[in-house]
């Protein structure tokens, strides 16, 4: 037989549970643990938050900016394909910030992207463009140097929650 101090309650589904233990095995939440910086997902971490905002205005400007492109005739291609692929990102990539999805930091490891758009938004004069991938370097940055804290699995949460991108 074990006594009641061998164990704790987890504070989301009220099982007992190990006091070490970082995730309940009943419920699968993460549990709170300082230490590890693990953070439960039904807690929202303050830093992923600023990240997800900080992505939705560069996804907001950027979609402004290719939508003047594309209506004054200056860079229409370039302007429809940041259209599409800025509407794509705001969609799909702000809520798996917002999650805490483990890949997240794995897609901002490459430059090449960055680097890619840079010389591109350079070669077509797209001055204004610059200050963006500015700003795409500061999410990068936050987002490797805040790794630790993305640790879900954005698709089994969508599946196990019932959430929707649409």
């Amino acid at each position: 037989m074990t006594t009641d101090s061998q164990f704790k309650t987890c504070p989301f589904c009220a099982e007992e549970i190990l006091p070490v233990a970082i995730k309940c095995k009943h419920c699968g939440e993460h549990l709170n643990s300082p230490s590890l910086g693990i953070q439960s997902a039904s807690q929202p971490n303050d830093e992923i938050a600023k990240i997800a905002n900080l992505e939705k205005i560069y996804c907001y400007i950027g979609i402004s900016l290719a939508t003047i492109a594309v209506f004054t005739g200056i860079w229409t291609i370039l302007g429809v394909i940041w259209l599409v692929l800025l509407t794509h990102r705001l969609k799909n990539r702000i809520p798996r910030i917002k999650s805490g999805d483990k890949t997240i930091p794995k897609e901002y490891e490459s430059l090449f992207s960055i680097i890619f758009f840079t010389v591109l938004f350079i070669c077509v004069s797209a001055i204004l463009l610059l200050p963006m991938q500015a700003v795409e370097f500061i999410i990068r940055d936050k987002i490797l140097k805040n790794r630790n804290l993305f640790i879900n699995d954005y698709q089994n949460n969508n599946i196990e929650t019932g959430e929707n991108n649409e």
